[in-house]
C-alpha cells in the first residue's frame, strides 16, 4: 500500500495481491475514519491488464486524433 498526500485528496494505490488483505482493509477504514468530511480519499486497485501496452495505445490514439484535429 503506498499512500500520498495531495492538498485536499489522499491517494492509496493497492497491488493486486493486497485488494483482499485484512490488514491492508483495516488500514484503508483507518484513512477514511481520519479523512471523514476533511479530505477526500481516492483508491487505485492494481489491474489485471498490462499496463505498458494499453498506455502506449492510448497515447498513440490521443496523439493521431490531436494530429487530425478531433477533440
Amino acid at each position: 500500500m503506498e499512500v500520498r498526500e495531495n492538498g485536499s485528496v489522499v491517494e492509496v494505490w493497492l497491488r493486486r495481491c493486497e485488494r483482499d488483505d485484512p490488514d491492508v482493509q483495516r488500514r484503508l477504514r483507518a484513512i477514511y475514519a481520519q479523512c471523514a468530511g476533511q479530505r477526500l480519499v481516492a483508491v487505485f486497485f492494481s489491474g489485471q491488464e498490462e499496463l505498458a501496452g494499453h498506455t502506449s495505445g492510448l497515447l498513440c490514439n490521443h496523439f493521431r486524433r490531436g494530429a487530425q484535429g478531433l477533440p
